[in-house]
């Protein structure tokens, strides 16, 4: 993807898939998230078309973030920071087989994007999906060491970590599993806030222990 070479001063209408959590905003009475995130980053666009600061947001900031993301408007800025092994994913392919290692690095990093959304004031936004994905990828890890089947779905994942559990004595993390994904829905769509059983840095520290004993069973049988 390339800036659009367009003749000055001619309107022109551009096709581009946007990333609603490209901006914070503040709650809206009567709105669900995702409605409140579309108007202002609809309105952010508008503003920066009329002050003639759009172009800088349509780079793409590196090939392995086209073949990660596709292409959105902005996300290169806003990303530029993206984590090495978050790369190496997009350079191998979204759908390109791992290895458990390189699994665990991933899980590791989105880990670090959690602990970070913990900080005080908390993000609960960005806390629930890296936590989320960071637990995800520790199971998989594991059941690919272990060379267990598993599937895409979440359901299939909360299964495996239980046998993970059951069979191989990795701590249980199914109940974190669901309790993330209800949380990561909750704040991407707006809906009521479930109940939360742990704080932002216990669900962290949650995560990282189980990474750490998903890196002792890959990293102890490949050593």
């Amino acid at each position: 993807m390339t800036i659009p070479n367009l003749t000055e001063g001619v309107p022109a209408i551009i096709h581009a898939e946007i990333w609603p959590s490209l901006i914070k905003v503040l709650p809206v009475a009567g709105q669900v998230k995702d409605q409140t995130q579309v108007v202002r980053l609809a309105e952010e666009l508008r503003d920066r078309d009329r002050m003639d600061s759009l172009r800088e947001l349509f780079a793409v900031g590196g090939a392995w973030r086209a073949a990660e993301e596709g292409w959105i408007l902005g996300v290169a800025a806003s990303l530029a920071d993206r984590p090495t092994s978050l790369e190496l994913v997009s350079v191998r392919g979204k759908l390109a087989p791992m290895e458990p290692s390189e699994r665990l690095d991933l899980a590791r990093e989105q880990a670090s994007r959690a602990q970070v959304a913990a900080f005080e004031p908390e993000d609960w936004a960005e806390l629930a999906i890296w936590a989320f994905y960071a637990l995800e990828n520790a199971v998989i890890t594991a059941a690919d060491q272990l060379q267990l089947p598993w599937e895409k779905s979440h359901p299939s994942k909360v299964k495996v970590s239980r046998s993970l559990h059951g069979a191989h004595g990795l701590p249980d993390a199914s109940s974190l599993l669901i309790e993330l994904n209800e949380l990561r829905k909750s704040e991407a769509y707006g809906e009521v806030q479930p109940s939360r059983s742990m704080t932002a840095e216990e669900i962290v520290i949650a995560v990282e222990g189980y990474i750490e004993a998903v890196g002792q069973l890959v990293e102890g049988e490949d050593s």
